[in-house]
């Protein structure tokens, strides 16, 4: 059987484990592939900053669905209340400072959000200004638009993008961490 413990040091998963100061990526929550048979996915995932990484899919064989979902959210219950605090503060720090931070096709910038519009031969880069950002989270995306560039709507899976279920957490702490 599976142990996942996570702690104000860092998060085990049977043998491996990443101390809480060396996380750089956190993504979670449930996805379906209903191709040719449906599979659910309920899913963590944390990386280091050596670029190790801990995959847990909580969805096993002989699992139920419903003690997959109680897995998943208690230890993203335990991720919200033991890692990310610290660690949505080390991103916004290292934002302060003028390192621009991936999330999906978008950067995270001191200034605000930097993505493309357009397409092919009218494609152009903006950068969204925190005041003219809006962002929020439903059925396990989160979206992000600008109330002035037109055309400014990005779309973001927090199962499958690195930092995107902590998107608010990050700009809270940019927030508090802006001097």
């Amino acid at each position: 059987d599976d142990k996942v413990e996570v702690t104000r040091a860092g998060i085990r998963y049977n043998n491996q484990f990443i101390r809480s100061d060396d996380v750089n990526g956190i993504k979670f929550g449930i996805g379906v592939f209903d191709v040719c048979c449906h599979i659910d996915f309920y899913t963590v995932a944390i990386r280091g900053r050596d670029g190790s990484e801990i995959n847990i899919d909580f969805k096993k064989v002989l699992r139920s669905k419903e003690q997959a979902r109680k897995d998943l959210v208690a230890t993203v219950d335990a991720l919200f209340y033991h890692l990310i605090p610290g660690f949505s503060t080390r991103l916004a720090k290292r934002i302060l400072a003028g390192h621009d931070e991936p999330i999906g096709d978008c950067w995270i910038t001191s200034k605000g959000v930097r993505g493309t519009i357009g397409a092919l031969l009218w494609k152009g880069e903006v950068i969204v200004p925190w005041s003219e950002l809006r962002y929020g989270t439903s059925n396990g995306h989160l979206a992000i638009r600008s109330t002035k560039t037109k055309n400014f709507t990005k779309n973001f899976e927090v199962r499958t993008v690195w930092n995107a279920g902590i998107f608010e957490e990050t700009i809270k702490a940019i927030t508090a961490n802006r001097g």
